[in-house]
């Protein structure tokens, strides 16, 4: 067997693309695995060509990496964009949701309670002034921006589905939320108008603390309402 490249591509904050090129007996074989945050798969093609390697995914698979998709272009769409476009991107990547991947009868209640949730701890960081947001100078930089409450909307979506891993899996899940959640308020302060308090290792070990404890909450919610739909 030899290796003919291999070549590792980032696509996005935890997203990776391998691929890697093989010739094992004079046959040429490709391997194709996409690495998302929480989320691994793998591929091999004895011909690669995106049509086969298209054909070769199910719809689950393609639904579960259009979800984490989605995700990040939202998330930067939110960061980047401000509240316009933010809210522009949500109300697309909802109705993509909810239309093509996931189930508003299933998931409206978790929808629901994460956007509350969420919108609760951040606003309770501003007036604690661990989260300073610098477009609402007007009420002392406390009122959460629109922009990040359709974060947490857009995060909502993905509970069900391209991190539903964590729902089974809840020490992984506090791991994930212990270690992702400050690293991703960390990247939302250096592409926008919210500060994080200093000294900063302080506010990043409350932020990991309460992402640890937010994850498998909402994934506790999650399983006690599909338990609830499957009764029905």
């Amino acid at each position: 067997m030899t290796p003919l490249a291999a070549s590792i591509i980032l696509l996005g904050p935890g997203v990776i693309l391998e691929l890697k090129a093989k010739v094992t007996n004079g046959n040429q074989s490709i391997s194709i695995s996409f690495i998302f945050f929480p989320v691994y798969f793998k591929h091999t093609l004895t011909h690669p060509s995106l049509a086969g390697f298209l054909v070769m995914m199910t719809t689950d698979n393609i639904k579960l990496v259009t979800n984490y998709l989605l995700f990040q272009i939202g998330w930067f769409a939110c960061v980047l964009g401000g509240n316009q476009i933010a809210l522009a991107a949500t109300v697309t990547v909802l109705l993509i949701h909810l239309l093509w991947i996931g189930s508003w009868h299933r998931e409206k209640q978790l929808l629901a309670i994460t956007f509350l949730l969420g919108c609760a701890i951040d606003s309770f960081l501003g007036n604690l002034e661990i989260l300073r947001f610098h477009s609402q100078p007007d009420d002392g930089g406390r009122i959460l921006p629109l922009w990040l409450a359709c974060l947490w909307l857009i995060f909502a979506t993905t509970l069900q589905h391209s991190l539903d891993w964590s729902r089974t899996h809840k020490l992984y899940g506090a791991l994930l939320g212990f270690f992702g959640g400050p690293l991703s308020y960390l990247a939302g302060a250096k592409m926008s108008d919210v500060t994080l308090a200093q000294p900063l290792w302080q506010t990043m070990l409350i932020l990991a603390i309460i992402w640890a404890i937010v994850i498998p909450m909402l994934q506790s919610f999650s399983q006690a309402w599909l338990n609830k739909t499957k009764s029905l």
